[in-house]
């Protein structure tokens, strides 16, 4: 009994060692198998996911970014009331420093203050700087590039253009200017340069009448309604009424 229980402990020994080999194996089949399977997906295109806004929280669980469609309101140039896509960063306290947008008038890149307020703003036609009060416009509209510079009060005081056909309702001919106004918006100092490259400077009453020009303008006679070309060396002073006063030479 002694040897056939050894003989049959030897053979059931042997047995689980083959039995273990053969789980190992088949295991290891498993994986190659389930490994080809998952190189097999990643190679395939896995659909899309579909959500308005995507919003990333830092480890307080403040909002600091988010992409989707958003509230312009929180950011918008002009604070309009719709959504718009876009990509927006936010500070600690949740205030947007950084928004991208795409989308009509509200396309652009936007960089905000600390209290919320527009700092700068870019789009594919004009950059603009302001500290929340007055600001400096760069850009182009209608094939004219021009600078604007507005005061506090959202008054045009300063501008920069090339391209004009006119300088002042009745004057002719002034391509480039630079104009001052005063805090009504109205124009009050001019220099320009006329089409032909002949320059002249303007000193323009309330009424948006030009009272004195040296440089070069044109004078209409009203009787015969002829057009007198004055040069660049001349001075011209003019009543309310735009009547010459005094001239010369």
């Amino acid at each position: 009994m002694d040897l056939e229980s050894a003989e049959l402990s030897g053979r059931l020994e042997k047995l689980e060692k083959s039995n273990h080999r053969m789980k190992g194996a088949g295991l290891a089949v498993l994986l190659v198998a389930g490994a080809g399977f998952l190189m097999g997906q990643a190679g395939k295109p896995q659909g899309r996911v579909e959500a308005s806004e995507f919003v990333l929280l830092d480890s307080h669980g403040r909002r600091r970014a988010a992409i989707g469609i958003i509230d312009a309101s929180t950011f918008s140039l002009m604070r309009r009331e719709i959504s718009v896509p876009a990509f927006v960063l936010y500070d600690e306290d949740g205030t947007v420093r950084v928004a991208l947008t795409g989308e009509g008038y509200e396309s652009g890149l936007g960089l905000f203050s600390k209290d919320g307020k527009q700092g700068a703003r870019l789009t594919e036609t004009h950059l603009t700087v302001s500290d929340g009060e007055s600001e400096v416009s760069l850009g182009a509209a209608g094939g004219i590039p021009g600078l604007l510079i507005t005061d506090s009060g959202g008054v045009g005081r300063v501008s920069l253009a090339a391209g004009w056909d006119t300088l002042l309702p009745g004057e002719v001919g002034t391509a480039t200017w630079l104009e001052f106004r005063d805090k009504d918006g109205k124009s009050r100092l001019a220099f320009g340069l006329e089409q032909d490259g002949s320059p002249s400077i303007r000193l323009i009453d309330p009424g948006g009448n030009s009272r004195a020009v040296l440089g070069a303008t044109s004078l209409i006679t009203t009787r015969t309604g002829s057009e007198e070309k004055r040069p660049a060396s001349s001075l011209v002073l003019f009543d309310t009424a735009g009547k010459v006063l005094w001239s010369a030479p």
